[in-house]
């Protein structure tokens, strides 16, 4: 013998009433559902608008990072150029330690007052 279920005999008898309550709450749930995508893609239009400005600046900055390190890399630089003089003059060669470093920090001095530095 099958199991008697109440609720189930209710509802078979009230079966249009059933039908129009699981109608209303089907288009309550898509309406709930449609509301919550528009928000979401605000927020996401939002959060991506962000990412583009953070992205912009970004792609500027390195730009400028990449600009200088060609610089630097493919310049000859004031001071390096006296630093090789020092080394390759042969009549300084034989200054030993402080002495060297006394000439290398003046001719430096020299070049830095020219660059007004």
């Amino acid at each position: 013998m099958a199991p008697h279920w109440p609720l189930l005999d209710a509802a078979e008898n009230h079966r249009p009433l059933v039908s129009i309550i699981l109608g209303g709450f089907s288009v309550w749930l898509s309406l709930h559902f449609y509301t919550k995508t528009k928000d979401a893609e605000t927020e996401t239009k939002t959060a991506l608008a962000s990412i583009q400005a953070q992205s912009d600046a970004l792609q500027r900055l390195t730009g400028k990072w990449m600009d200088r390190f060609t610089r630097h890399a493919t310049e000859p630089r004031a001071a390096d150029e006296a630093v090789m003089r020092l080394v390759d003059n042969p009549g300084r060669r034989d200054l030993g330690g402080f002495e060297a470093l006394h000439e290398w920090s003046v001719e430096l001095g020299r070049l830095a007052a020219r660059k007004g530095m």
